[in-house]
């Protein structure tokens, strides 16, 4: 060999031999790390496993929950058909009540106006009301003045009757005198015949 000699191949192959036990010890450390993540991983593994288990169980139970609230999603279309139809009926009852609201605002409107005509009629009815006290103020005031009339005839009336009383009883002393003077004619009567067949 030229240029190379046997101390400079074994220094350098020492040296080689160096690097080599330095990369050995950097690869048994690599495969201490390797072995520690080795470790590791198979934990995470485990771990994994576990959570793979877990999720498999919520799995289940999210079926379940899907299964539940699919027939919930079904009861809750079934109400909404419900409220649908009850909606559609209270439109209809909407509408039917605006038109009894509308009759009923026309019948308001007629009962004003009824109201108005009743206050009227009242008013007129005040007014007679007020001329009947009125007319029967003065049927009293006439009523007042016919009881006094009357209580006046009542004392003529009485007076009359005192009167007839008297005229009574001077007819009755009359008719006694003119009995008395019928007797003294009957009597003059049988004298006047008694004279005659004397005289004859």
């Amino acid at each position: 060999m030229t240029g190379w000699t046997e101390d400079t191949l074994l220094v350098q192959g020492s040296a080689f031999l160096a690097q080599g036990g330095a990369l050995l010890t950097q690869g048994s450390a690599l495969l201490a790390q390797d072995s520690a993540l080795l470790a590791q991983g198979s934990a995470f593994l485990a771990q994994g496993d576990e959570l793979l288990a877990q999720g498999g169980a919520l799995l289940t139970q999210g079926s379940a929950l899907l299964a539940q609230d699919s027939a919930l999603l079904a009861q809750d279309s079934a109400f909404l058909a419900q409220g649908g139809e009850l909606l559609a009926q209270g439109g209809a009852l909407l509408t039917q009540g605006s038109a009894l609201l509308a009759q009923d605002i026309a019948f308001l409107a007629q009962g004003g106006e009824l109201l108005a005509q009743d206050s009227a009629l009242l008013a007129q009815g005040g007014e007679l009301l007020a001329q009947d006290s009125a007319l029967l103020a003065q049927g009293g005031e006439l009523l007042a003045q016919d009881s006094a009339f009357l209580a006046q005839g009542g004392e003529l009336l009485a007076q009359d009757s005192a009167f007839l009383a008297q005229d009574s009883a001077l007819l009755a002393r009359d008719g006694a005198l003119l009995a008395r003077g019928g007797a003294l004619l009957a009597r003059g009567g049988a004298l006047l015949a008694q004279g005659s067949a004397l005289l004859a």
